[in-house]
């Protein structure tokens, strides 16, 4: 397992699980790298007892890593994770278009593929309201952060991608999002 920031390791040869979570405090990152460090060791452990490549890498996101964390965000159409167009009333950071990124599915927006933006189209109602920004006197109150997010990017698999769906990450989410990626319970998306 790495930080981005180190690198992307073998984001290219592997299936990697990124769990991105920048803009979250030092402790509830900490919280995401040991859930993250629980499910990646045994799969470490399993590859080098048996001599061969593991079947999956594990990134952990805990900055911009230089401007990477926002290059694979956009890559996902995942919203920025540096607050670039504020935060919604539902506390997810919206990008300077005024889109969040969500996929809320197509009954929470009517006339779309049930994603907010990114770049275009119907936003969710969230984003509609616009950005959440409270000023007391002269100073702005501290925004909320945005809820941390796993993707298991699939580069060998011509591009593809998954997003689980925004929360909180634990060893049990971790493991759900690989038991689902493996029995193929979820969307492949392609990379832009």
């Amino acid at each position: 397992m790495n930080n981005l920031r180190d690198g992307p390791g073998d984001i290219n040869e592997i299936p990697t699980v990124i769990a991105f979570c920048e803009t979250q405090d030092k402790a509830a990152q900490l919280e995401v790298e040991a859930a993250l460090t629980e499910v990646a060791q045994p799969h470490m452990d399993e590859a080098k007892a048996r001599k061969s490549d593991r079947e999956y890498s594990f990134v952990i996101v805990t900055d911009d890593a230089n401007g990477l964390a926002n290059r694979i965000r956009e890559m996902t159409n995942l919203p920025s994770g540096v607050d670039k167009g504020g935060i919604n009333c539902a506390g997810c950071a919206m990008n300077k278009n005024g889109y969040c990124g969500r996929n809320l599915g197509q009954e929470a927006i009517p006339g779309s593929d049930g994603q907010c933006g990114p770049n275009n189209g119907p936003q969710c109602a969230d984003c509609k309201a616009g950005p959440v920004v409270e000023a007391q006197g002269e100073e702005k109150q501290e925004k909320p952060q945005q809820l941390p997010r796993l993707v298991l990017l699939d580069i060998p698999d011509n591009g593809g991608y998954y997003v689980f769906p925004e929360g909180p990450i634990t060893s049990e989410t971790v493991q759900r999002f690989l038991d689902d990626h493996k029995n193929k319970n979820m969307e492949r998306k392609q990379l832009c």
